[in-house]
Parts: C-alpha cells; sequence; structure tokens
C-alpha cells in the first residue's frame, strides 16, 4: 500500500506577513488549505495513507484521518524527511506541503515503473516566468534521458534553459526505499556538520543535491514528465500572483483548479462478508432495520494512522459482531454530502470478506439489526443503488460457495 509523507516542518519565513499565525500549508488556496488539497488529491488517486511530518505547529487538515509526526525545530526537508524514516512504508511519495497539483500530477508518479522517481515540469518555463520575470532566476537545472534524470538542482551555467523543472513530488519503493536510507546514513557518518555539495552543513542539504547524490551513485531515477497542473508558494509574491492571476483569467494555462477535488476528503471502508451453506445457499452479512431495501454493506470511517484494509476489519467488527478477513477488494464509491456546516468528499472502499467462525451477528447502536441475508434477498433489497452494484461485483468475482459454514 502506498503512503504519502508531506514534508510540514518548515517555518515559511519567506511568506510573512501570511505565516505569522500558521504554517504556510495552512493558508487558503481556491477555499481549502494548501496541504488539504494535497490529502485530498492523494485520496482521489486511492493513495488512503496520508501522514503529516509537522514541526513546531500543531495545526491539523480537515480530514481525520491523517496521521502526524511532529519533529520539532527543523525547516530542512532533507532532515524533516528522515527524522520520520521509522515511519516509511515500502512504497513512499514524498510530497512538499507548499504544492497544490492537479490529480493527474500524483497518478502518473504512481504509474511510474521506477524504484525511484521524481515528478518534472517540462512545460515550466511560461510559470516561471510569470513568476519571477526571469525564469533562470529561480530555476534550476533539470536535464534527462530516455527517461531518466541525468542532473538536478544545480546553479544553472549557460544560456539554454533546462529541459524541466522538479516540483516537489517524489516517489520510492522496494530497493529505492533502501537505497534512500543506507544513503542517507552514510552520508550522515561522512559529512555531519561539515560544508556539503551546495551546502554549508549537511544539516541544511537541499533535497536536491540528495537527488544528485542518488544519481550519481548509480541509481536509475526516473523522470516522470508532467505539462503544467501544479502550483509552488515559497514566496509572498507567489501567493499573491493567485489574485492577479484569479482576476486576469491567465490561471488556467498554469493550473485547472476544476480538476481539484472540491471538497475535504474523508476515507471510509466496508465489507461485503459472504459464506455457503447447503441448508441457506450463498449469504451475505448486511445490517439495517430489517425491512426491505433497507439493507447497508458494514462500512465506517478511517482512524488516522489505519489502513483501509484495517479499517474494513474493524468496522464490519464494530457493526456486526463478527470477525472477518479481506479477501479481495472490490472497489470504491464517492459521494458528497454536507455534515457539522460544510460539504465533505467521501470516498468509500470496499472488500469482500471471509468470516470467521459461526457467531451469530449482534448490531451496533447504528442499526437495528445485523443479519445474515441470503445472496437473491440482499440483492433485491439493499437501500442504496451503488452500494448494490457492490454487491453485485462481489457476487461475480468471488466463490462463496467456497467459503463454507464450519
Amino acid at each position: 500500500m502506498v503512503r504519502i509523507m508531506f514534508l510540514a516542518a518548515g517555518k515559511g519565513m519567506r511568506l510573512k506577513p501570511f505565516t505569522d499565525e500558521r504554517p504556510k500549508w495552512m493558508l487558503d488556496v481556491f477555499g481549502q488549505a494548501i496541504l488539504q488539497h494535497g490529502v485530498n488529491v492523494a485520496h482521489d488517486c486511492n493513495v488512503t495513507d496520508v501522514v503529516v511530518i509537522r514541526g513546531l505547529s500543531n495545526n491539523i487538515v480537515m480530514t481525520p484521518s491523517v496521521a502526524y509526526i511532529n519533529v520539532g525545530a527543523t525547516s530542512n526537508m532533507l532532515e524533516t524527511l528522515f527524522a520520520a524514516s521509522a515511519q516509511f512504508s515500502d512504497d513512499l511519495v514524498i510530497s512538499y506541503c507548499d504544492i497544490v497539483y492537479e490529480p493527474r500530477v500524483l497518478r502518473a508518479l504512481l504509474d511510474s515503473p521506477h524504484a525511484i522517481s521524481v515528478a518534472i515540469d517540462r512545460n515550466w518555463a511560461s510559470y516561471y516566468q510569470a513568476r519571477a520575470g526571469d525564469p533562470r532566476s529561480i530555476g534550476e537545472s533539470c536535464e534527462f534521458e530516455n527517461g531518466l534524470l541525468r542532473n538536478i538542482g544545480q546553479p544553472l551555467d549557460g544560456k539554454a534553459l533546462p529541459s524541466g523543472q522538479y516540483i516537489g513530488l517524489i516517489r520510492v519503493r522496494g530497493s529505492g526505499v533502501r537505497a534512500f536510507k543506507t544513503m542517507y546514513a552514510d552520508l550522515c557518518e561522512k559529512f555531519r556538520g561539515k560544508p556539503w555539495r551546495n551546502s554549508a552543513d549537511f544539516s541544511c542539504a537541499f533535497m536536491t543535491d540528495f537527488l544528485q547524490e542518488t544519481i550519481d551513485r548509480g541509481y536509475p531515477v526516473g523522470a516522470i514528465e508532467c505539462s503544467g497542473g501544479w502550483l509552488e508558494f515559497d514566496t509572498v509574491g507567489d501567493y499573491e500572483l493567485l489574485t492577479n492571476w484569479k482576476a486576469s483569467g491567465s490561471l488556467r494555462q498554469f493550473i485547472d483548479p476544476d480538476s481539484l477535488p472540491r471538497f475535504p476528503a474523508v476515507c471510509s471502508a466496508g465489507g461485503v462478508v459472504g459464506r455457503f451453506s447447503d441448508a441457506a445457499g450463498i449469504e451475505f452479512l448486511l445490517v439495517g432495520t430489517g425491512d426491505d431495501g433497507e439493507w447497508r454493506i458494514p462500512k465506517g470511517m478511517q482512524d488516522a494512522g489505519e489502513a483501509v484494509k484495517e479499517t474494513a476489519i474493524r468496522e464490519v467488527h464494530e457493526e456486526t459482531g463478527v470477525l472477518a478477513e479481506p479477501i479481495t477488494y472490490l472497489g470504491r464509491l464517492q459521494w458528497d454530502y454536507e455534515y457539522g456546516g460544510r460539504r465533505w468528499d467521501e470516498r468509500a472502499h470496499f472488500f469482500a470478506m471471509k468470516a470467521f467462525g459461526s457467531s451469530p451477528p449482534r448490531p451496533d447502536s447504528e442499526h437495528a439489526v445485523a443479519a445474515w441475508v441470503p445472496a437473491e434477498h440482499a440483492l433485491n433489497g439493499m437501500k442504496y443503488e451503488n452500494e448494490q452494484g457492490i454487491l453485485e461485483k462481489a457476487t461475480a468475482s468471488v466463490d462463496w460457495r467456497s467459503m463454507v459454514v464450519s
């Protein structure tokens, strides 16, 4: 399962006075906090394991299932990341917290076959020119060939513009995660308290220098190209330009705000639990009022730091009293609703599940009934059409006759 870690320990000094009372990732962009957009996009791309690495701030985004790691007073991206290395997964997306990007940008990174991948904007020059006049004044080196990075993050020399620009989004998995950990430990041992590459002290090392070190040590680093579709908020000028671009109608040449999820994301999960007996045939474990047309699949909200599979197991047990394990993923449903005076985007993930034992169901306080319902009756008695579709998929894709009641 992919985990996304947002590097949010920086103080945002270049965004003062906007950051006098809050970290830069809490600044409002398109009606939501910058980091809330990152969480929303992650959920939209089925990345449900979300971790924010904070510094001294105790601010939170609206999505309740986000986990937080506090690393104290550090503003360096590389040091922030490795302060939380104990929480690395085997498939990790690393995202800066001061960028907003369209879902297509993250999807391209998730589709990469490489153990180490970096998102690169090939159409960067017009965006940087709009931000700074001369794109070279804030640009850095970035060259790639045959889909692999060759050079990144170094001061520009000569007049030719780089082929692209790094946007602050990385994915490492498997051997890439192990390479990152090994290399960082080696660099700490050799350079802690000493100058290294473009930094006067290794504790202030740039992420791009770390990526260049990765390349120089012979690790293939995939260059995952996008064409625009992102914004960075590094300075007061960056933040103020947003208003000007909206007013002039030029914003869409850099990012399509309509492609961003409209509301704060919440995640839930549940399970289609099935069994078979000679007497009853295929049955599904459902909750509801007990009346026809009121049956629901047991599901509920994801807790912070919880994998969606774990959510499904917990919610099925809480709502029905039955212990079950996931056997296959069935798909995702999505809708928006109003709660607490605002609208939310919910994405519900469903698994086909096998029950342990034959204990009778018992409903929780939310439901009047939890029961094993014959498959035909269940399919015709669901409260919501979209959940009926999940049940139909479960019926067609799983050999429930092998789930014999013991």
